[in-house]
């Protein structure tokens, strides 16, 4: 979804709930000006601008975790937040402890007067546990192939202003996932099939996912949003490899991308509907195995679709993507063109400390991939049931159930399996 403030692993919030639940945290920094709250129309009475755009700034701060604010002094607020994860995951013949994707985000906002608003946000992630011998196909899964303790998340600054938008520079989520997002709230399988974390990554070369070395531009014309991104860079990386068997000349090792583009409308209407379209595109050099390489262009568009919000009553999204050697299958080769759904389902009644979901993941390559590969199929598809306990707002239990219908040869399926998992995170 659209977001004046990218953060986190969490900017999936609407606006107008983002905004109530902030505002009261707000209210002690305006007070200070001794300035009136009153946001009811374009034509009230006004406040201090530079102020205001300093709230504003906080308020459409995604915050389903709790926050702790480490300073609040002469127009600067610097906030703390993020979670700690841990899950037990029985898959693929194993039983392992795994580590939820847990982080640390910092992020810093400074009055400059005149409307303007500098911001900044750094996020680590923090592998609790290590590495893990589970390969997670797709998905949010980048730090549990790592022994690493610490690894970057998102680092950006910018700057923000009540008319003229927001500006930021450097790692952070790609506009891509203002849509793709929507799905993504499973907590042990999810957003295997939205294209946002491809080629085995963190979808930080080609941008969709947490994109690297990236300049946004994000503006807001009432319930209409518009983002658009490019990406100055002109790096590489190795692609992990999940103990793959060997194939000549088709497994990609290291895939580099030059500059990309992308763009995401998005419309909220009738308070609860959300509607975008996102495109991203960028063109990339793959070194292939025993030193052949490929040069393709990466194109995936996407429309999506989000009624309610997430643990507030009834919460459904749906996203569709069309994309061409944008994936990768689980052999570690290019997929030259696919199709991806997802839907997300879940009910919370009345702040119950009980919630369901159920999600739904479906990648499927097209028939120039079968022609390709000597008949082979790939279609990555599967069921996922879960229960959130809410032991408070920042203290959940939880359990997934996958149930896997995936199609593909036996060398691939084996990334491909039922499964569960049962974990807590404690967010901050």
């Amino acid at each position: 979804m659209s977001h004046a403030l990218k953060d986190t692993s969490l900017p999936r919030q609407g606006y107008a709930r983002l905004f109530i639940t902030n505002l009261g945290k707000c209210a002690s920094i305006y007070a200070k000006y001794r300035s009136r709250c009153r946001l009811t129309s374009q034509k009230g009475p006004s406040m201090n601008k530079p102020l205001f755009s300093l709230i504003i700034t906080l308020a459409l701060i995604p915050t389903a975790q709790a926050e702790f604010t480490i300073y609040e002094a002469d127009g600067n607020v610097v906030k703390l937040r993020g979670w700690a994860d841990v899950r037990t995951v029985n898959t693929q013949g194993e039983t392992e402890l795994v580590d939820g994707t847990s982080r640390l985000n910092i992020n810093f906002a400074r009055d400059m007067g005149d409307g303007f608003t500098v911001i900044a946000t750094m996020e680590t992630g923090v592998n609790l546990v290590g590495q893990t011998s589970i390969a997670f196909a797709g998905g949010d899964s980048f730090q549990t192939r790592r022994d690493d303790l610490l690894n970057l998340r998102l680092g950006y600054i910018g700057v923000t202003h009540e008319k003229w938008g927001q500006l930021t520079l450097g790692k952070q989520w790609g506009v891509y996932y203002d849509l793709a997002g929507i799905t993504d709230w499973g907590h042990t399988w999810a957003s295997m099939a939205a294209g946002v974390y491809n080629f085995n990554g963190d979808g930080g070369l080609s941008g969709t996912g947490r994109a690297e070395k990236a300049v946004q531009y994000r503006k807001q014309w009432g319930d209409l949003s518009l983002a658009v991104q490019t990406q100055l860079q002109g790096t590489s990386d190795a692609i992990d490899a999940f103990d793959l068997p060997s194939n000549p000349g088709a497994q990609i090792l290291e895939v580099g991308y030059d500059s990309t583009v992308g763009a995401t409308v998005s419309y909220r209407f009738a308070e609860d509907h959300f509607v975008a379209a996102s495109f991203n595109e960028g063109t990339f050099t793959a070194l292939l195995e025993f030193g052949s390489s490929i040069e393709r262009d990466d194109r995936i568009v996407a429309l999506g679709y989000q009624y309610g919000e997430y643990a507030d009553g009834i919460f459904f999204a749906a996203m569709f993507n069309d994309a061409e050697y944008h994936e990768l299958d689980n052999l570690n080769r290019i997929v030259p063109e696919s199709t991806g759904f997802e839907m997300f389902a879940s009910y919370r009644r009345d702040n119950s400390r009980f919630m369901p979901y159920v999600l739904y993941n479906s990648l499927e390559a097209g028939d120039f991939y079968e022609t390709l590969y000597s008949g082979d199929k790939f279609h990555r598809e599967f069921v996922a049931l879960g229960a959130v306990y809410f032991w408070n707002e920042q203290t959940e239990l939880y359990l997934d159930v996958r149930i896997d219908s995936s199609s593909m040869s036996d060398a691939q399926a084996e990334f491909e399996d039922d499964g569960a998992a049962i974990g807590m995170r404690f967010s901050f």
